[in-house]
């Protein structure tokens, strides 16, 4: 039996620049790594994203396959209660939670591994990967430039560690961990390549310092607001075993 996968990716229109489009621009990369792995025959994916990303759509989805097994994906902004659509509008909340039943939630959402969080895990879900405080991507800083692939590339490491290695959810909150550690250590050093570089040492020596801490002060925020939900040794092995 397959397994689906379902990402679930809205976008908000701004004038500012905003998170969304950089967890949107995650979702692309991802959908091809998700369409890689459907291949095999383990796993359908299914995606909502941009304008289809809202209630109205997820929820019917949902409705059909209610009580089935499956991993749901969500990148995007949300709330200690609710993930929140494309129309801004909460899109899984307290009052549908009930269709989590036997799902897996992998959410890059800020605070949604509090309340939500654990209203699934009552509601049946099988575990909730989120955070219970805001998700921080810093977008760039003068010396490093763009780093929200850095901030991608930490929070979705788990994502292999649970569907293609097929690995416990707590192996997963060890590899997101240990994969942002390592990664606040190369800021430091890539860094500390750019001084060498520079003839004005002192003045890149306090720039260096101050992006240092921007970068890993919100690695370090959105770790220690890393939220596993559920039982830490559920492994998708389990579902194979079942059907």
């Amino acid at each position: 039996m397959k397994i689906n996968i379902i990402l679930i990716a809205p976008v908000w229109k701004t004038l500012l620049p905003d998170a969304t489009a950089i967890t949107y621009e995650w979702a692309i990369q991802l959908k091809d790594y998700l369409t890689s792995l459907s291949e095999n025959g383990t796993y359908q994916l299914k995606c909502f994203v941009k304008e289809d990303a809202v209630r109205k759509n997820v929820e019917s989805y949902l409705q059909k396959d209610e009580g089935n097994q499956g991993f749901i994906i969500f990148l995007d902004h949300g709330t200690e209660k609710s993930l929140l659509g494309s129309d801004r509008s909460p899109m899984i909340g307290p009052d549908n939670a009930f269709l989590l039943k036997n799902k897996f939630i992998y959410s890059i959402a800020c605070r949604s591994g509090s309340s939500l969080g654990r209203k699934a895990i009552s509601m049946g879900a099988c575990g909730f990967i989120g955070f219970s405080n805001d998700f921080q991507i810093i977008f760039k800083t003068k010396l490093t430039g763009d780093c929200t692939k850095t901030f991608g590339r930490c929070f979705l490491s788990g994502l292999k560690t649970l569907l293609e290695d097929q690995g416990r959810m707590w192996d997963a909150v060890e590899h997101i961990q240990d994969t942002t550690e390592k990664t606040m250590l190369k800021v430091l050093e890539v860094l500390s390549q750019k001084k060498k570089q520079r003839k004005n040492k002192i003045t890149l020596k306090k720039r260096m310092i101050n992006d240092a801490l921007i970068i890993n002060t919100s690695l370090k925020h959105n770790l220690n607001f890393l939220s596993p939900l559920g039982d830490p040794n559920w492994s998708i092995s389990q579902w194979h075993e079942t059907s």
